[in-house]
């Protein structure tokens, strides 16, 4: 067993590898949003390193690798500041040093810290704003776009029509179908 796994393992970064030199990091921004609205830490989480680690967090950890390595060998197109980047430069500012000058650090027994708030709120959009943005625009990453997105729509009609009519084995992920979770 533990050599299957091996064998994953190495066939993982070797398809990990390919894809962050060879693939779209348009594709992979809309595909983060796909996984982390279906694979998030309510699907999978492990704790590790003092941090909650999700599919989602690991595929943005990747996402970011991969739009470092595209950076690096040039396949990148690196944009000049705008007025609009300055701007929300200023307004990420304010709100961290707003942050850390108000009690971040307590929290209550079932809520997460201010800090993972911010991350998630402000660190994730700007992370995928930035790899997004200096990302080389073609016909053919903006056609893998459109039909992840549409798929995307797609899953998103089958599973409110599936939670509409209580057909709860179209659901999936399954948490969705837990009324606690849901609003």
């Amino acid at each position: 067993m533990s050599f299957l796994v091996l064998i994953l393992a190495i066939a993982g970064v070797v398809w990990g590898a390919v894809l962050a030199l060879r693939g779209s990091p348009l594709l992979g921004c809309a595909v983060y949003l796909i996984v982390a609205s279906c694979f998030s830490g309510y699907y999978w989480s492990v704790d590790a390193v003092g941090l909650t680690w999700s599919i989602d967090r690991f595929f943005m950890m990747f996402l970011l690798i991969a739009a470092v390595l595209q950076w690096r060998v040039g396949k990148c197109d690196v944009k000049g500041l705008t007025a609009a980047d300055l701007l929300l430069g200023a307004f990420l500012a304010l709100v961290l040093l707003r942050m850390f000058t108000s009690d971040w650090r307590t929290v209550g027994p079932d809520q997460d810290s201010t800090l993972i708030h911010f991350v998630n709120g402000y660190g994730i959009p700007l992370a995928l704003l930035l790899v997004a943005r200096h990302a080389r625009l073609d016909q053919r990453a903006l056609r893998g776009v459109y039909v992840a997105l549409a798929c995307f729509g797609v899953y998103l009609a089958v599973t409110a029509v599936a939670e509409g009519v209580h057909a709860w084995g179209f659901v999936f992920p399954k948490y969705i179908a837990n009324p606690l979770l849901g609003t």
